[in-house]
């Protein structure tokens, strides 16, 4: 009964209850990183804003019930990436300041990773809050990355490419594990079943596990002459893109389609941990072997799957390297942007704000944190 009754007050006087309902680590966040709608990576002397950014910022407003926030993001990105129109244009990837102008697209490229997120954000946040707007933006977003970001592989099924341009040559197609994630192919391929979602999210369980030789992910991977093979650039390299393959496994309900089988595939990364009392910041795919000491953010990235692993000490180590992290990320002004991110999506996990269905749903809380 009371939760109900919380449930009606949100959805009546969401403003209202906002302060009271606040997510703290959010709330830092936006102030911190988001000025007027755009999301700003001050790591870079030019002040950019990328596709990555305002999806991951849109997503975070979702799970905050912050409705003014998403709104101001959505329209930023809509007016400065997207040509002023979010259901005809994919994204641009990079935005920022140049010598020629105080703000600008630098590169026109749209990223696969952060289309989709803000796809299923926008189709999310439609259903959540009712807003036909978002809910249409959303699918229609969906399908143009299906028709321009996706391609067939001959006995692998259909693939998420990493940009409509730029990753194909005539013999070779290189691949970002951390692009593919589970949840939001599992959402499409229900949201819209008569398009190429369902081939997708088919294809997937056995794309994670196959490009990730000895149960370690690579940041990139090569698909040529018919059998996956390292990385022309990055060789077997597997660091600040393929943490997130972790994070996405470790978030998967336990009846998602092969949660269970992902989870064991992974878990090497948890015992390179274990033994190394620490996540490494790189590792070698092939030798299964491991270098340096991970940012905090990674160990944030590990959260999820750790909660669910029965490794009690280390998931309290990770937990106090991370608390130590963000005390001291307060005092590095923007210039900490993909550590705060991956620990807004651990953050939120950690303390229930954060669930997703089977078939991919999100499933906020927004009652966590209401006083």
């Amino acid at each position: 009964m009371i939760r109900r009754c919380w449930a009606l007050l949100l959805a009546m006087f969401p403003s209202v209850l906002w302060a009271e309902c606040s997510w703290p680590a959010w709330q830092r966040f936006a102030e911190q990183y988001i000025e007027n709608g755009r999301v700003i990576d001050g790591s870079d002397p030019r002040q950019i804003t990328t596709s990555e950014g305002q999806s991951y910022a849109m997503f975070f407003a979702l799970l905050a019930n912050d409705r003014e926030r998403f709104a101001n993001l959505h329209a930023w990105t809509e007016r400065h990436l997207a040509k002023g129109d979010l259901s005809t244009h994919l994204p641009a990837w990079l935005w920022g300041r140049s010598q020629e102008s105080g703000g600008a697209v630098l590169d026109a490229n749209s990223a696969a990773d952060s289309d989709t997120w803000i796809a299923y954000s926008l189709a999310e946040a439609g259903r959540l809050w009712g807003d036909h707007h978002y809910r249409s933006q959303g699918y229609f977003l969906a399908r143009h990355i299906a028709e321009q970001e996706t391609r067939v592989i001959d006995t692998v099924g259909r693939v998420l490419m990493p940009a409509p341009e730029g990753f194909a040559s005539d013999n070779t197609l290189r691949l970002n594990p951390s692009y593919w994630m589970p949840q939001i192919f599992s959402r499409f391929a229900e949201l819209q079943p008569n398009s190429v979602w369902p081939e997708l999210a088919a294809a997937l369980p056995d794309l994670l596990r196959d490009t990730a030789a000895n149960g370690l992910s690579p940041d990139w991977v090569a698909w040529r002459q018919g059998a996956w093979r390292q990385d022309p650039k990055s060789g077997q390299r597997g660091s600040y893109d393929a943490i997130r393959v972790y994070l996405w496994v470790g978030m998967l309900h336990p009846e998602a389609k092969a949660a269970a089988a992902l989870r064991d595939h992974f878990d090497v990364m948890l015992a390179l941990t274990q033994e190394r009392e620490n996540v490494p910041e790189v590792v070698n795919i092939g030798s299964a072997t491991a270098r340096g000491n991970g940012p905090w953010g990674f160990s944030a990235a590990l959260l999820p799957m750790l909660s669910n692993s029965g490794k009690t000490t280390l998931l309290e180590a990770q937990q106090q390297r991370v608390r130590n992290g963000r005390t001291n990320s307060d005092s590095l002004g923007q210039r900490d942007y993909y550590n705060r991110v991956l620990d807004l999506f651990a953050d939120a996990w950690m303390t229930g704000r954060l669930r997703f269905s089977a078939s991919g749903a999100v499933q906020p809380n927004w009652q966590a944190g209401c006083s």
